[in-house]
């Protein structure tokens, strides 16, 4: 028979063993649950919050449906593209501008909307097409004179536009969505290296070629060094690019609330790229086909580069902006960003 003191002393181990149960099922708890925020906050770095800005992993199915609305459903709302190059703005484009083209399904080609100076030019030959007429247009330029065209549908009609164009509707004023891929910025820098030291090797001095056969940091690194601090640029030009866009935002909507009310830029990693079409193709209308589209293969028979940590370190200024756009937070520049409700 048992004595009191060893059920007492069995008691006391039968609750031990629970409560340390208890305990560990609750430290699991807190380590695995997974808060997500019904209604994020997009901010400056000054903390204000910002209106007209969306980032699709935040809350990807109110990024689809705001596309959708203005993609199949606002006869008024035009989408402006910024290809930044190696974002995966091939494939996108590729898919989006035989369902949203003017007519739909007309073929579109990469050099249409490429690249630079050339592409500028062909905008200014037509600012009608590009700002009234075309549903969805595709710029693989620099975030500067992105913004630029921009600011020129914003703008659009100026006099000499309303005495030339023959369009009925031209005195309308459209919405506009700036649709924006990103890329993480090391991943960027490699498959740049290696889209220029493979795909278009053919096109490169003979000390270029040279230098994409060594495939080496250590070898030749102010060359490999040079993607690094291209990859820098383009992300400090969307970092100065974005508020002031915001900003125009702000002043056409003191304009026109009606329809600039709803102008907006929407942010959308390449890593997501998949997921947006994958709900996309939910959300749109009935009958609507997306096509698979077409990507630039990353190729690697002459060269397979290794980053090296120094390069990693040297993207410092690139991550920094990276990180903030995927958290939602807008740099400031001279006071542009406008403080949200």
């Amino acid at each position: 028979m048992m004595t009191p003191t060893a059920k007492s002393t069995i008691l006391l181990m039968v609750l031990f063993s629970m409560s340390s149960t208890l305990l560990l099922q609750s430290k699991l708890e807190s380590h695995t649950r997974i808060v997500v925020p019904t209604s994020p906050i997009y901010e400056s770095s000054r903390g204000d919050k910002i209106m007209n800005f969306m980032v699709h992993s935040h809350s990807p199915h109110k990024f689809v449906d705001a596309f959708v609305q203005c993609a199949f459903h606002s006869p008024k709302c035009r989408i402006h593209y910024h290809h930044v190059q190696k974002t995966g703005g091939s494939r996108l484009a590729s898919r989006l501008y035989p369902v949203l083209s003017n007519p739909p399904g007309k073929s579109y080609q990469s050099k249409q909307w490429c690249c630079e100076d050339d592409m500028m030019a062909r905008f200014h030959a037509n600012v009608s097409h590009y700002c009234r007429e075309n549903k969805f247009g595709i710029y693989e330029v620099a975030a500067p004179k992105f913004s630029s065209v921009v600011q020129s549908c914003l703008n659009y009609p100026n006099a000499s536009d309303q005495m030339n164009s023959k369009n009925v509707n031209v005195h309308e004023p459209s919405e506009i969505v700036v649709l924006m891929t990103i890329r993480e910025p090391i991943q960027l820098t490699l498959s740049q290296i290696h889209h220029q030291c493979n795909k278009n090797y053919n096109q490169k001095t003979k000390q270029e070629k040279q230098m994409c056969r060594t495939c080496s940091y250590k070898g030749h690194p102010d060359y490999f060094l040079s993607y690094v601090h291209q990859t820098n640029l383009v992300y400090q030009e969307i970092a100065s690019e974005i508020p002031k866009m915001l900003k125009m935002f702000e002043g056409a909507r003191r304009v026109n609330e009606t329809v600039s009310g709803r102008h907006k830029i929407m942010i959308l990693d390449q890593a997501d790229i998949n997921r947006f079409f994958e709900s996309l193709a939910i959300s749109s209308p009935n009958g609507t086909v997306i096509p698979e589209g077409r990507g630039n293969e990353e190729l690697v028979h002459k060269c397979y580069f290794g980053m090296t940590s120094h390069m990693m370190k040297a993207l410092a200024p690139a991550l920094e902006v990276y990180r903030k756009l995927t958290s939602g937070i807008v740099f400031s520049v001279d006071n542009a960003v406008q403080s949200g409700s």
